[in-house]
């Protein structure tokens, strides 16, 4: 997580135009959040697209050496 200034200093612009960036996002109304279309979107294609059926795994060091070779000695 970063902090406002962190993120402004990144983008290199003022701590007050993160703050606008950030509600162009969200706003609060009446205690609730009302989010934007670009923050719906962000969201979906945060949450939806890793929650899919791709099964990811990785390699100990040991199982990519011998995938390695195997790839050397049976090349496709």
């Amino acid at each position: 997580m970063y902090k406002l200034k962190d993120v402004a200093e990144i983008l290199g612009v003022s701590d007050r135009t993160v703050e606008r960036y950030l509600k162009s996002y969200f706003s609060m109304e009446k205690g609730a959040y009302q989010v934007s279309e670009k923050m719906l979107e962000v969201l979906k294609s945060e949450y939806l697209e890793s929650e899919s059926n791709t099964v990811v795994e990785e390699f100990t060091k040991e199982e990519y050496q011998e995938f390695h070779k195997r790839l050397s000695e049976y090349p496709v």
